[in-house]
Formats: C-alpha cells, sequence, structure tokens
C-alpha cells in the first residue's frame, strides 16, 4: 500500500494478547498464524492489552528502516531477523536504534518479515511505514525545517506575549502565553520531539510531560477565556464553572506526575467535560453580543475539528493519514493567532473606555469649574456689585467715580467668569463681544469672520468654544507682543471650527502654561482636537475643531 514521503505502508496481521498473560514472539506468531485478522486501520482505539503484528515486508536489496509512527507509546518490541529491540517512551531515549522522534528500527537487505508488540496505556495506535534507509535519511533531513517554522512562530507569539503581560501587568496576557507555551510543549511531547530534544535521559519526562502541559494548557485556556469575557460580571456561574475545571486541570496534572496511569482516564473525562462547558459559555457569549466571544467561537472552530478527528483517528475509525497527524498543527496555529488578535481587539478596547473615562473626567472637572465660576460671578454681581452700587450712590466728586468704577470692573470680572451673554444673544455674537472688548482694550488691529453657527455647536461645548476663544485672546494680548490678530468661526466638512492668529513673536521654547493645557482639555471634553502652531507669516494660530450637532 502506498503512503506519503516517499514511504510504504506494509500488509500486516494482528491479533491482540489477552489481558493477564504475556506471550513470547514464538506464542505470539502462532496466534498470528491460528487467529490474526488483516489490519486495515493502524489505530486500536483504548486496547485492554498488546497488540502483536506480523508485518510482511516488502523485498528489497536495499538497507530499510521500519518506522512505528506514533511517539506516545508506552512500550514497543520489534524483531527483525535475529535482533529485538525493545523502547517506548518509558524508556531512555538513547536505548533506540535510530535517533528520531518516532520508533524507527534498521532493515537489513532481504528481510521479509517483522514481528511488533506495541502497548499503550490510552489511545493505541501503530501506524507501521517502511522506508529505503536513502528515502529515511531525506525525510529526516526535511523534517526540522516545517516543524521549526510551526514551533518558532508559536514560540515567538507565547514570548511576545508574555512580554506584553509583564509590560502591561495584563492576566489575559498572562494566561495566552501560559496556554499557547504548554499547548506548544504539549504538542512537541505527543510529536517524540522534546523527548528527543529536550530531556533524552528522563523517561519520566518523556512519558509523563506531555499530557501534564496539555492540562496546563487546557486549565489556563480556561482562565483566559475567564479573563477575555469578563464572565465574573457577566455570567458569575459560569465563571465559577469555568474557574473549578481550570483548577481540577491543574490539579490533574500534579496528579500525573505521581500516578500517570490513575489519572490519564481523569484527564479525558475533564476534557470531555471542559469541552462541553466552553461550548455553553461561549454560546450564551455570542447571544449577549460580546465582541471578544466572536474571535473566541472563530478559533475554537479553527482548533477543535482538527481535535476531534485527530480523536477519532486514535479511536480506529477513520485512517490515520497525513493530515490527521498535522492538522492539529494547522488548527493551533490559526487559533493562536485569532486569540492573539483578540486580545490586541481588547487593548484596542480598553484603550477606547480609558480615553472615553479621560474625557469623562476632564468634562466633569470643567463643568465643576465652570459652576464655580457662576457661582462666585453671582456673588460678586448681586453681592459685591450691588454693595458698590449703594456706596457709588451715596459718594461725590472723586470717591463716588471711583467707586462707579469699581462697579463697572466687577461686573466685566463677573462677565467673564460666567458669561451669561453667551445664554443671552448665542454664540456668534458671544463671541463678536468679546473679540472687539478684548481687542480693543488692548488696542491691536484686528479682524473677524464669525459665522452664525449656534445650531450647529451643543449648548455644553459652545461654553468651550466660547473659553478657548477667551484663553486665546488672552495670549494674544498679554504674551505674544502682537500688532495684528484675525478670528474665524465657521464649519468646516463636520467640523465646527474656531481660529485665533496673531503676528507676534510665536510659541517660544519655553514651557507650557496653564492656559494651554486648559484649552486643549476643553477640546477632549468636547470629543475634538485643537492645533497650536507656527502661523505661515509667523506668530501663533490656535485652531479649536469639535464635532457639529443637529438640534432636535
Amino acid at each position: 500500500m502506498g503512503c506519503e514521503d516517499g514511504a510504504r505502508m506494509p500488509d500486516a496481521v494482528f491479533v491482540e494478547e489477552p489481558a493477564g498473560e504475556s506471550w513470547a514472539s514464538v506464542e505470539a506468531l502462532a496466534a498470528l498464524g491460528d487467529r490474526g485478522e488483516v489490519v486495515r486501520s493502524s489505530s486500536f482505539g483504548f486496547a485492554r492489552g498488546p497488540v502483536w503484528l506480523r508485518v510482511a515486508l516488502p523485498p528489497t536489496r536495499a538497507p530499510g528502516v521500519l518506522e512505528v509512527a506514533y511517539p506516545t507509546l508506552d512500550r514497543v518490541d520489534v524483531w527483525v531477523g535475529g535482533d529485538h529491540w525493545r523502547v517506548g517512551d518509558r524508556q531512555p531515549f538513547a536505548e533506540r536504534p535510530i535517533a528520531h522522534p518516532t520508533y524507527a528500527f534498521p532493515v537489513a537487505p532481504g528481510e521479509r518479515v517483522a514481528l511488533v508488540r506495541a502497548q499503550s496505556a490510552g489511545a493505541l495506535a501503530v501506524p507501521i511505514r517502511h522506508w529505503t534507509r536513502a528515502a529515511f535519511e531525506r525525510h529526516a533531513a526535511t523534517m526540522p525545517l516545517g516543524l521549526g517554522f510551526f514551533y518558532g512562530f508559536l514560540l515567538a507569539l507565547a514570548l511576545y506575549n508574555a512580554f506584553l503581560a509583564v509590560s502591561l501587568r495584563s492576566r489575559a496576557y498572562a494566561y495566552y502565553a501560559i496556554w499557547l507555551g504548554a499547548l506548544v510543549l504539549s504538542q512537541a511531547g505527543f510529536a517524540g520531539h522534546t523527548g528527543m530534544w529536550l530531556w533524552p535521559a528522563w523517561p519520566w519526562a518523556i512519558n509523563a510531560l506531555p499530557t501534564v502541559f496539555l492540562c496546563i494548557s487546557a486549565g489556563s485556556g480556561n482562565l483566559f477565556l475567564l479573563a477575555m469575557l469578563d464572565l465574573h460580571r457577566a455570567a458569575p456561574r459560569s465563571a465559577k464553572a469555568i474557574h473549578g475545571l481550570a483548577l481540577a486541570f491543574y490539579a490533574a496534572g500534579l496528579g500525573l506526575l505521581v500516578a500517570y496511569d490513575v489519572v490519564v482516564p481523569v484527564v479525558l473525562a475533564l476534557g470531555i467535560a471542559d469541552i462541553a462547558t466552553l461550548a455553553v459559555v461561549l454560546v450564551a457569549a455570542v447571544r449577549r453580543r460580546q465582541r471578544a466571544a466572536y474571535f473566541l467561537a472563530f478559533g475554537a472552530l479553527c482548533f477543535l475539528p482538527w481535535y476531534g478527528v485527530f480523536a477519532l483517528a486514535t479511536q480506529g475509525l477513520i485512517p490515520m493519514g497525513f493530515w490527521v497527524r498535522h492538522g492539529l498543527k494547522v488548527g493551533t496555529c490559526l487559533e493562536a493567532l485569532i486569540l492573539a488578535f483578540a486580545l490586541a481587539d481588547r487593548v484596542r478596547i480598553l484603550e477606547r473606555a480609558k480615553l472615553a473615562a479621560q474625557r469623562a473626567l476632564s468634562r466633569g472637572l470643567l463643568v465643576a469649574q465652570d459652576d464655580e465660576r457662576r457661582r462666585v460671578a453671582c456673588e460678586l454681581h448681586d453681592g459685591v456689585g450691588q454693595s458698590l452700587t449703594a456706596l457709588s450712590a451715596v459718594l461725590d466728586g472723586e470717591p463716588g467715580e471711583r467707586a462707579r468704577e469699581c462697579v463697572e470692573e466687577v461686573r466685566r470680572v463677573a462677565h467673564e467668569l460666567h458669561p451669561d451673554r453667551l445664554d443671552r444673544l448665542g454664540l456668534r455674537a458671544a463671541c463678536e463681544r468679546v473679540v472687539e472688548e478684548t481687542l480693543d482694550r488692548a488696542g491691536l488691529e484686528y479682524e473677524h469672520e464669525l459665522s452664525n453657527i449656534d445650531d450647529r455647536v451643543a449648548p455644553p461645548v459652545a461654553l468651550h468654544v466660547y473659553r478657548v476663544l477667551q484663553e486665546a485672546l488672552t495670549n494674544v494680548v498679554r504674551h505674544a507682543e502682537a500688532s495684528w490678530a484675525r478670528v474665524t468661526l465657521g464649519r468646516e466638512d463636520r467640523w465646527v471650527v474656531l481660529r485665533v492668529e496673531d503676528d507676534g513673536r510665536g510659541l517660544g521654547d519655553g514651557p507650557r502654561g496653564l492656559g494651554l493645557s486648559s484649552m486643549e482639555a476643553r477640546a477632549r471634553a468636547s470629543e475634538g482636537r485643537i492645533v497650536i502652531g507656527a502661523g505661515a507669516a509667523g506668530g501663533t494660530v490656535v485652531a479649536l475643531f469639535v464635532p457639529t450637532w443637529e438640534a432636535a
């Protein structure tokens, strides 16, 4: 029978050794001759005992290699000619006759039969391939290229997100990094690569750690989902279930190090319960229209079908072909990439929420500031102003004149603190009045072009526009050393734009004052932006952009 990669899948018959017996090779050959069945699938599910296979090797004059391509078998015995090898994931890697992630055995030219005994506490699969020695060496030489890309991509993704977890102090990034790192180590272990490259001298690690890392990955994946969907707030009962399963996986991982054969069925049961629970939680989150749920569900759809196909193959229900063996790698890469996008989207949402909170805080502070100004203005106008007015009425001569000047000054300060003209006249007229009063009093030449956009600016925003204009004009008079100024107010596309420009000395390199910070705060509170820079002919230009508003 043909097989990919230049190998051949030889014909074979098999028989299962009864529980409680321990056959020698001669007894197994006799049983194979009496009641051996033709191997139609390399997967035997959860066999009760060891499986014996008699393999018909193809005739060849070249040296060959017999490969048992299932690295998680606990014990594999192979007889070819007069040679006998015993290997498995509970044996040191150095005992293998050929250094390879799976189990490979040399076959001398002319050998026609091989006897194989395979045993495992978990799912039992014995995919056997026969190679010429040259074809096997070419396959072994090219295999690290694809594996390097697969492991390199995923480990780089895990390390990058671990760095982000530390720098951002984010639990979601930490859970993602642990999930992905443990998943990579688990898959590398089940593929035989960690036993070959990381801990070849530790049989217990070769045997147990792939499943331990799988438990760590499953537990961290649950906690990642818990953080991404904010289940403690959105679905407290689901949160308790997911958190409990995560702790159970971590406990099972520790138990595997003590009693592997006993805990493996527990891990299998936890896996089934976890998949069912996650499916229910994700469906509920999608129904709640949680944005992260769409990413998580899509990622699960990229991975779980391949996992299901692999599980069916280990049960002998479908052939263990090329895509079954490598589909999990494809699904893992896709899921890791999609969940990385989910994390990036979550950070973007959190940044938007942070920006919105900052704007709300600025808006609240400015409202409180304006309310306090209104209160002080009322106190000045109704209290101090009225007292000074009464005093000026009884004083004659120069004292009376001074009292009347004080009254006017108090009224001017009160109007600056709270521009009631904005309520009485509207934005355009109030802006025109403050431009004329400020620049006339300073003796500057000026021009203004103010459009009637009162119905395009929301009332709270109009106050911010007015205050920015006041601050910009104050800067022109006090700091710019200007002789000329120009003010425009109008609509540009979807923005209302206020511009104040002068021919003064420009911004300079000095520290930013409170006035500039106040203008920027008011721009943020208006959900707009402010641009402060040099004018085309020198001086300074202040441009405030606020979104237009349609009156109801």
